[in-house]
């Protein structure tokens, strides 16, 4: 990412906010912890990958980038996307660019962890109230959440402890993880952990009306679909016409805690080389753990804020 790119783009957010009618309260924002770490957030709308995290750098003083869908990486609107952080969902080095930017606090960043544009609140429990078998609805149908979040964060944290244990057992091994991942400097590394906060937001009332905004979708984005172009209408109108935003903060999940078995300690401590996409004993495992933090510290506090 171009750092001066990214504040030009933070200040033409900041302009087109100027024009913005509505009203953003955040509540709890002194639970978001210090160092590296992935909002969750509901995805209601398009214009979240654009106003959330112009936002959320007001509060925090950090770069925000956010994983965004990749049929916004369209036209003149990639290059748009691409200054203000945002990765398309399908770029090849999404994860990489994800864990390395975590490691060296680069940024942070937001994950929609329903994977796609939800439009209600509902969440249901699969196979007739079966434990932990959670679902979302979408315009496409029903499936569950996204690991996305949780993974990237246990990969994170799995890195930030290897490297510290190296530095003491294997020095030449920690010096190619910092040189992968182009750190300068271990100490900030070590002294923090990776962290989820979950992030509720609601939205009323909901107007819709042709709109500076879809006026500019329409030039910027090539072959615009009609229901692409519905919604920014829609999304554009709150943000236009005025509309209260309530922003909560959840308690953050450090995902430290969530790496202490005996397996996935002896994958932290080996002496092999590890690099990013090579296979584990403990994948498995780190896979299942990633299930559980979706379902039960992620997920739930969005649909119940």
């Amino acid at each position: 990412m171009n750092p001066f790119a990214y504040r030009m783009a933070g200040i033409a957010i900041k302009a087109i906010s100027g024009l913005s009618r509505a009203n953003i309260r955040t509540h709890g924002e002194d639970r978001i912890p210090k160092g590296p770490v992935i909002y969750v957030i509901n995805h209601f709308t398009r214009i979240e990958t654009v106003f959330i995290p112009y936002y959320l750098n007001r509060i925090t003083g950090l770069p925000i980038w956010s994983l965004a869908d990749y049929t916004l990486f369209n036209g003149g609107l990639a290059a748009v996307l691409d200054k203000m952080g945002a990765i398309s969902t399908h770029n090849p080095d999404r994860d990489r660019l994800v864990v390395k930017t975590l490691l060296t606090g680069e940024a942070a960043w937001i994950i929609f962890p329903e994977g796609s544009m939800v439009k209600t609140k509902k969440i249901f429990e699969k196979n007739g109230g079966k434990k932990g078998r959670f679902m979302v609805s979408t315009p496409d149908g029903t499936r569950p959440p996204h690991t996305g979040a949780a993974t990237l964060a246990l990969r994170t944290q799995f890195y930030r402890e290897r490297i510290r244990i190296m530095l003491k057992k294997n020095p030449e091994e920690a010096r190619r993880l910092l040189s992968l991942y182009q750190i300068d400097d271990s100490v900030p590394v070590l002294n923090v952990e990776t962290s989820i906060v979950p992030v509720n937001l609601t939205y009323y009332p909901l107007r819709a009306h042709e709109n500076i905004l879809s006026r500019m979708a329409e030039r910027f984005v090539d072959n615009i679909s009609e229901r692409m172009l519905e919604e920014i209408i829609t999304e554009s109108s709150m943000l236009l016409s005025g509309v209260d935003i309530d922003m909560r903060f959840g308690e953050p999940i450090r995902v430290g805690a969530y790496l202490k078995s005996e397996r996935v300690r002896r994958d932290i401590e080996s002496l092999a080389l590890i690099d990013f996409d090579d296979p584990i004993e403990s994948r498995s495992m780190l896979k299942k753990t990633a299930h559980t933090i979706r379902l039960w510290n992620v997920i739930c506090p969005l649909f119940t804020a």
